[in-house]
């Protein structure tokens, strides 16, 4: 807009009509931007229920060799978290992949010697990503158990049938798991940030 204004101020056409153009073009990425991750989370949301769907008709049709409550939450929740994760990899993760990647090369780009401390401080990260991902897997499996038993605890207690379990002890054992996950990533995120 800086160059829409000093263009119509000097009475420069060519520096407001550049800056029209490039207002134009900015909106109109926006728009399509917008409406094709419609079309994507739209599809997305298709493809978690196609999977449910998939997952439950294999049950009926085979049975569950697995611990029921782990595979309930997996089914109910990991499910879920699964596809929005790999979501916000495609979405997130790999957008900022590609700008950490150009701001270091710009600034290797001035100044070599900055551009290397700049990688190097960026190297723990990378590494502690490996990490966070092993740590933060064992809390979320016990989680999931956690989160399907509380399904069916709270569900025989809301219909009046016998809870055949210690929902309180399910509630704790599931805080407990989601507070230790949330201690690895704010240490996680805290790694990001020193970088």
């Amino acid at each position: 807009m800086t160059y829409v204004i000093d263009g119509l101020k000097n009475q420069d056409n060519k520096l407001f009509q550049g800056e029209v153009v490039l207002s134009i073009t900015t909106a109109l990425v926006f728009v399509v931007t917008e409406i094709a991750q419609m079309i994507y989370f739209k599809k997305l949301t298709r493809c978690i229920a196609s999977m449910k769907r998939y997952i439950i008709d294999r049950i009926k049709r085979e049975g569950v060799h697995e611990d029921p409550e782990d595979f309930v939450g997996k089914i109910s929740s990991d499910l879920d978290f699964a596809v929005w994760n790999l979501n916000a990899v495609l979405t997130t993760l790999l957008p900022n992949l590609f700008t950490t990647e150009t701001a270091l090369y710009t600034i290797y780009s001035f100044a070599p010697s900055i551009g290397f401390i700049a990688t190097a401080s960026v190297t723990p990260y990378v590494l502690y990503a490996e990490i966070h991902s092993r740590r933060v897997e064992t809390y979320r499996a016990q989680g999931r158990k956690m989160y399907a038993q509380r399904i069916v605890y709270i569900k025989n207690t809301v219909y009046g049938e016998s809870v055949n379990g210690d929902l309180d002890k399910t509630l704790k054992t599931w805080e407990y798991s989601i507070n230790k996950i949330l201690w690895i990533d704010r240490l996680y995120f805290a790694v990001g940030m020193a970088t």
